[in-house]
């Protein structure tokens, strides 16, 4: 019996030592994987500035008076300025748009729309009064249409200018022009 119990203490070991390796193997892949695959995400990342380089100051600076061209694969390249912008102070960007007329623009993140300051301070202030409630309310525009309203605004988008992208506070919006290029 104590003979059977050996073997059996044996096999038992042999098939933890087996079952120890294949996890020891299995995890040096993994951190293999793991190092390879920084190495691609920092090979992306460099491939990402390398296309921005080209794409935003290279193709745009050596296109300078060329609209556009085609090339021998057939996909036309061209260029164009843009701009990205963000807002620093909601308020002030509030109501330089409001002063504007474009007050639409902005909308209150308690969802009720576009509304006047006043009229919000209300409602804050009866929430406060009424309910007990403590409300801050955040002013907002979405990414696109800020950067499509200073594109009319400034001209950007082969509009008239109406009003000059170095006029406008930079403590109200950041604004930063580049170029992109499209290959279709």
């Amino acid at each position: 019996m104590d003979h059977l119990l050996n073997d059996l203490n044996q096999q038992k070991g042999t098939i933890e030592t087996d079952r120890l390796t294949k996890v020891t193997d299995l995890s040096k892949q993994l951190v293999l994987k793991n190092k390879e695959l920084k190495q691609l995400e920092q090979g992306v990342k460099d491939k990402k500035k390398e296309c921005a380089k080209l794409s935003q100051d290279l193709i745009p600076q050596s296109m300078e008076g060329i609209k556009s061209l085609t090339l021998t694969t057939g996909e036309t390249v061209s260029c164009k300025k843009d701009i990205s912008c963000t807002i620093k102070s909601h308020e002030e960007f509030y109501d330089f748009i409001n002063r504007r007329g474009d007050g639409n623009l902005m909308q209150v993140t308690f969802a009720l729309g576009t509304i006047p300051k006043d009229i919000r301070d209300k409602i804050e202030a009866m929430l406060l009064v009424t309910f007990g409630i403590s409300v801050e309310s955040k002013l907002y525009v979405h990414k696109n249409s800020l950067n499509a309203y200073f594109r009319r605004l400034c001209g950007i988008a082969d509009t008239k200018c109406e009003v000059p992208l170095a006029s406008i506070d930079e403590e109200m919006v950041s604004i930063f022009p580049y170029f992109k290029t499209n290959i279709k």
